[in-house]
């Protein structure tokens, strides 16, 4: 049986993307997250990783010490992280969303993954059941999109903006189909047609998503960053640095995007 230090530790000569995708897919359907009784299915993850030894200097991470540590939870302002990091090597799992598999209910976003699993901490005079992580084999596997993450602060006056750009748009973000509604939806949609190769998952007519692609062909032939910067919505901005990033051949091409979404899975991310 794999352990979780075997499935998440990373080695010198490893592909960090291919390390994350077969983590993610493990994860998603063989593990679970026990507390109090309950349990929970994982179901979108983020990765973080700066590393120099792996030469993977991803300037999102926070930093803490504690992740230089494997299997700690860390509480942030930002959601639930789990470490999966060591001496010189900043790593962490962000946890987006996850199910009660006793209720069916659906906690999507990392705040509300935070405030469901460690909010009612319990009695500070009694002992409690830790929140913890458990190896549960699943027979019904998840679909699971790689797509850019969510959230991450990045303008034309951030610092390391050349680092920024190039770690931005990575698809270290897994996501199960069944969550459904996704943050972020249609710049996801835009990077797994655009970039992962998919194509039509959504009609070029779709009142919104149109105007991410129309977003991405500006980006493909701006000469500069400074078209990316003219656009306004935080959204399509991101659909043209897409766009700009492609032209450059900067961004991975995940096999694990290459899935044949069905008609409703693309409806019910809409």
């Amino acid at each position: 049986m794999e352990t979780l230090s075997s499935l998440l530790s990373l080695q010198e000569k490893e592909n960090v993307f291919d390390k994350f995708e077969t983590a993610a897919h493990d994860l998603v359907n063989n593990w679970m997250i026990k507390r109090n009784g309950q349990t929970f299915q994982i179901l979108e993850i983020e990765f973080f990783l700066r590393s120099e030894k792996l030469n993977h200097l991803d300037p999102f991470i926070d930093g803490h010490a504690v992740q230089q540590t494997f299997g700690h939870w860390m509480l942030l302002m930002s959601g639930v992280e789990l470490t999966i990091g060591e001496k010189n090597r900043y790593a962490s799992v962000r946890i987006r969303s996850i199910r009660n598999l006793t209720s069916g209910k659906l906690f999507n976003g990392p705040q509300r993954v935070f405030k469901e699993l460690f909010e009612d901490a319990g009695s500070a005079l009694l002992p409690n059941n830790d929140t913890h992580i458990v190896r549960v084999p699943s027979t019904e596997k998840q679909t699971i999109l790689a797509v850019p993450r969510v959230g991450l602060n990045f303008t034309e006056f951030s610092n390391q903006l050349e680092e920024r750009m190039r770690y931005l748009l990575k698809p270290y973000r897994f996501v199960s189909t069944s969550v459904g509604d996704i943050a972020d939806k249609y710049v996801a949609l835009l990077y797994l047609e655009k970039v992962g190769k998919n194509d039509h998952l959504v009609s070029p007519e779709h009142t919104i998503f149109k105007k991410y692609l129309h977003a991405f062909d500006i980006g493909c032939t701006a000469a500069n960053l400074d078209v990316v910067w003219e656009e306004r919505s935080k959204s399509l901005r991101l659909g043209r640095l897409m766009g700009y990033m492609k032209k450059r051949n900067d961004l991975i091409v995940p096999e694990v995007s290459n899935v044949n979404l069905t008609s409703s899975e693309v409806k019910d991310i809409l």
